[in-house]
């Protein structure tokens, strides 16, 4: 099973139970967390992680192809629909 088919099968699974987010639960932690103990070649979970943290939008298009970017994109933003973890104004300011 290649990289790219085990970030399919995450995001397909997640789209299939329309999960939502949780504080730390999110769509980029469930994949890199599959990458990480997949393991296929190189450190891709932590690439990934980078890329999209520094916004690199581009990075799961370029690496992985358009139509996983969508699905991506597409399980990112049901993911963050209602029902999900909304930061309290409280949490934002810091300690």
């Amino acid at each position: 099973m290649s990289n790219r088919d085990v970030i399919l099968n995450v995001l397909n699974g997640l789209k299939a139970q329309d999960f939502r987010e949780g504080f730390e639960d999110t769509v980029l932690y469930r994949v890199c967390r599959a990458l990480g103990n997949h393991r296929e070649r190189g450190t891709p979970s932590s690439e990934l992680w980078n890329a999209e943290c520094c916004g690199r939008e581009e990075y799961i298009a370029e690496t992985y192809g358009e139509d996983v970017d969508a699905l991506f994109r597409e399980v990112k933003a049901m993911a963050s629909g209602e029902g999900a973890f909304v930061m309290p104004s409280w949490g934002t300011y810091g300690t």
